[in-house]
């Protein structure tokens, strides 16, 4: 019979606790319960700085516990090290034997951060399938004195064995989460949820730049062509029917109409003269019809030149508010019968004209919404209706070709003439795939095409 091997008393009273942590790991109600267990108590066993607890998921590594944090950050710095550095360990010879590890156990970047997030040293304690024989999980632990040394290594094993059984009935029990198995799940229920937005339908709506313009506007063009000389009213003032606007440069036309004035006198003194020879000399008499002729024509220049006179000051046919950029612009400016000179508008009667570009043009009908987002105002939109639609693009002053639309506002107010800002046009509706693809699948048609 062989001689009972005798055991010190410190000894003893370690393999004491490790009965006891394992007897305690066994009544933990959950596996999160026993991950804060082993990272947490094992120091009575074994004293430590750190603990880490691991496992492994599929071929990744996850971590589960870390000693004194309630929850470890899976965006830390030191869990994405811990990761790399235990899946570097797990390819070292042997890993399924407890033992102390180094910078040289590693490589890579993991053996980079060693100094940052390790001490010179650690003690690598695998938890070993009792059926498979293989590393499931496992402690990491840290000390930075006094270093850890073979004979703990000796000791850890006993611990890891112990927490190795208690680890794969957890396991067996389908306790342990499978991170991939809940991955799948969320991809599964996320790529239907994708296909139910895909499929929700949504109002079709382009946005493109609008403008405040005059509901009713009267265009008042030059009724000559001439040279404009002077303004009477300013951009944006207000006037009545009847007052003056501008002026024509009437210099040449003062003399012309002097020239017709004389032109008309003599013919008048010669038919006079004329007319008193006519009972003596039948060929004076003669001529008294061609001289009535040359009165008459000399009353029609003078009346011509008489009426552009008059025309060379423009007066408002209509009240309204004058509009236009500026009188600077135009005086000494040369300008053409019929060119387009100022509008007069009603500042309360006001309509939104909108540059729908090709590119985003959709199928907008009459009597569509229509947003206003002005730029001073761009947190309310104003309600608009569509009137029309012009039938074919034009360039528009932005630099694009665009179809003009023109919206009258839902709601009484005066907005200002000249206000800019954004439109968003609302059309039927569509499946939000389409909503999301048309302009994608449009460039592509260009780019290759089909």
């Amino acid at each position: 019979m062989k001689k009972p091997v005798d055991i010190s008393p410190k000894a003893a009273e370690r393999l004491a606790v490790l009965v006891q942590l394992e007897r305690m790991a066994r009544r933990c109600a959950g596996f999160k319960e026993f991950g804060f267990f082993v990272v947490n108590e094992t120091v009575r066993f074994m004293p430590y700085d750190r603990a880490v607890f691991w496992r492994l998921d599929g071929e990744d590594v996850r971590i589960e516990a870390v000693s004194a944090v309630p929850a470890p950050d899976e965006e830390a710095p030191f869990i994405f090290w811990m990761k790399r550095a235990i899946a570097r360990c797990l390819k070292m010879k042997s890993p399924e034997k407890s033992r102390l590890v180094t910078a040289a156990d590693v490589s890579g970047d993991a053996a980079q951060g060693w100094e940052d997030f390790c001490t010179p040293s650690a003690l690598w304690v695998p938890f070993v399938s009792p059926v498979t024989r293989s590393v499931e999980g496992g402690l990491w632990l840290t000390r930075k004195a006094p270093a850890f040394d073979a004979s703990e290594a000796g000791a850890a094993e006993l611990a890891a064995e112990a927490y190795g059984d208690i680890f794969s009935a957890w396991k067996a029990a389908g306790k342990v989460p499978v991170f991939k198995r809940r991955l799948r799940k969320a991809r599964l229920t996320l790529g239907a949820v994708l296909i139910l937005a895909a499929l929700f339908p949504v109002r079709m709506a382009a946005v493109a730049p609008a403008e405040v313009v005059p509901a009713a506007p009267r265009f008042v063009t030059a009724p000559m062509s001439g040279v404009v000389k002077s303004f009477a009213v300013g951009a944006g003032q207000p006037v009545k029917a009847g007052d003056l606007l501008f002026s024509f440069d009437d210099t040449e036309l003062r003399a012309r109409l002097r020239l017709a004035d004389k032109a008309l006198a003599a013919a008048g003194e010669e038919y006079k003269k004329a007319a008193q020879l006519s009972f003596s000399s039948p060929e004076s008499k003669a001529r008294l019809p061609l001289i009535r002729l040359e009165i008459e024509k000399a009353k029609d220049e003078r009346a011509h030149f008489a009426e552009l006179a008059e025309r060379s000051n423009v007066r408002a046919p209509v009240g309204g508010t004058a509009i236009f950029s500026d009188a600077s612009d135009w005086i000494g400016k040369p300008v053409s019968l019929g060119e387009k000179v100022l509008t007069l508008a009603d500042p309360e009667k006001t309509a939104l004209r909108i540059s729908l570009p090709i590119a985003d043009a959709i199928d907008v009908v009459k009597g569509a919404d229509v947003s206003f987002f002005m730029y001073a105002v761009p947190e309310t939109p104003v309600r608009a209706k569509v009137e029309s639609v012009s039938f074919g693009a034009e360039n528009v002053p932005e630099g694009f070709l665009a179809y003009r639309v023109k919206a009258a506002f839902s709601e009484n107010g005066g907005f200002r003439i000249g206000t800019r800002g954004i439109a968003k046009i609302y059309g039927g509706r569509v499946p939000f795939l389409y909503y999301a693809l048309r302009r994608p699948f449009a460039a592509l048609r260009r780019w290759f095409g089909i």
